[in-house]
């Protein structure tokens, strides 16, 4: 079973991980962090500067010291289980991840370095075979928050949008 890292003030689970990159010989590491909320999924990344002190590089093209995306359940679309390989060192590294329409959650540093030239230290790649039992269990908890609180939260806007109408309609 997913289990959260911690669980914040308000009681939802939060779960944090670091992806790894390579840069001017060092290995610079953006940190992740995904809250279930009640009603969306809070999903941040803070990316490290690379060595020219600037934010922007392959994994942050737009050079955003923050990225967050908040989502309610019922946007999310499909939610689902990524099985791809990618390239590195000459071997094919499994690479696990949860796909919705809006967002890739990969957890860990897998598959994080694009290219990986031999001088970098390749063993520090890793598989995400290790990752595997942390996104099925991702995958069945958001697809069972998406059906639960996705349905409610669009219901609750349905009647807001109801109660706007009546408002209005009293008012003329």
């Amino acid at each position: 079973a997913v289990r959260p890292v911690e669980v914040n003030e308000k009681g939802h689970s939060v779960y944090r991980w670091s992806a790894e990159w390579p840069e001017c010989c060092w290995w610079k590491a953006d940190e992740h962090t995904l809250v279930l909320e009640e009603d969306e999924v809070d999903y941040t990344i803070e990316h490290a500067p690379n060595c020219c002190n600037s934010y922007a590089h392959p994994h942050n093209p737009f050079g955003q010291k923050t990225e967050n995306r908040r989502t309610p359940y019922a946007q999310l679309g499909s939610v689902a289980k990524d099985d791809k390989e990618l390239p590195a060192c000459c071997v094919n590294v499994p690479i696990k991840a949860v796909t919705t329409d809006r967002m890739i959650l990969r957890p860990g540093r897998q598959g994080e370095v694009p290219e990986c030239p031999p001088c970098v230290g390749c063993f520090l790649v890793e598989g995400g075979t290790a990752y595997e039992p942390w996104v099925d269990d991702m995958v069945q908890v958001l697809n069972a928050k998406k059906v639960a609180r996705g349905n409610v939260g669009q219901m609750k806007k349905a009647e807001q949008q109801e109660a706007r109408v009546e408002e209005l309609h009293k008012k003329m």
